[in-house]
């Protein structure tokens, strides 16, 4: 039968591909219906079976597990950089950050914390939108390394920044937890992602500092 899923966009363009495929191969008949969204309302409101998201403190209503952290780190053009000239102090730089609605990202409260002053060219209710304008010399951005390692036209500017990670975790309601379906598609999600930890982690890909 369906199985209504709730994710970001963020994960599903660039993690959840590849298991989504091999599910669908060990279980044709379950049909994935993916809903992107960045807050939780979907599951909640119970218009969706399971939900796979980045936070650091999924809500005390769902049961799950934690799969996989998530690094982040300051990305930016080699265009930008190249017309900055020398290597930028963080202040120094233009930013690209997560509006209000993220607010409860590590990403969103390093930002406020260390560069509250610096100037702002472009605010995104999402990391695509951040990743967009990193990609074509707007400024700098701090973006998941999974995200940011796979744009051969960014620069990683040092390591992942601790205090901005995230965990991914998959969560459904209490009372679905032991349905053969939901079962099926956390157990094989979570072997899936989990195997991405290094990737997650920012240990592959590209490492360049300024």
């Amino acid at each position: 039968g369906p199985l209504a899923v709730t994710t970001t966009d963020t994960l599903s363009s660039f993690v959840l591909g590849p298991h989504l495929k091999t599910f669908n191969d060990a279980y044709p008949g379950i049909l994935v219906e993916l809903l992107l969204d960045t807050q939780y309302l979907n599951l909640s409101k119970r218009l969706a079976d399971v939900a796979i998201r980045v936070t650091v403190a999924p809500p005390e209503t769902l049961v799950g597990r934690r799969l996989a952290g998530v690094a982040f780190a300051i990305y930016a053009a080699r265009s930008y950089l190249a017309g900055l000239g020398r290597k930028p102090e963080l202040n120094e730089m233009t930013w690209l950050t997560l509006d209000e609605s993220l607010a409860h990202l590590g990403a969103y409260k390093w930002i406020k914390a260390n560069v509250p002053d610096a100037p702002v060219a472009l605010r995104a209710n999402n990391l695509h939108g951040l990743l967009t304008g990193a990609s074509h010399g707007l400024g700098a951005a701090l973006l998941p390394c999974f995200m940011g390692d796979r744009d051969s036209g960014l620069r990683r500017l040092g390591e992942p920044i601790a205090e901005a990670g995230s965990t991914i975790w998959i969560l459904t309601h209490e009372d679905l937890r032991h349905t053969p379906r939901v079962r099926a598609f956390m157990d094989h999600m979570a072997a899936g992602i989990t195997a991405d930890a290094p990737m997650l982690a920012g240990e592959i890909g590209p490492r360049s500092k300024a």
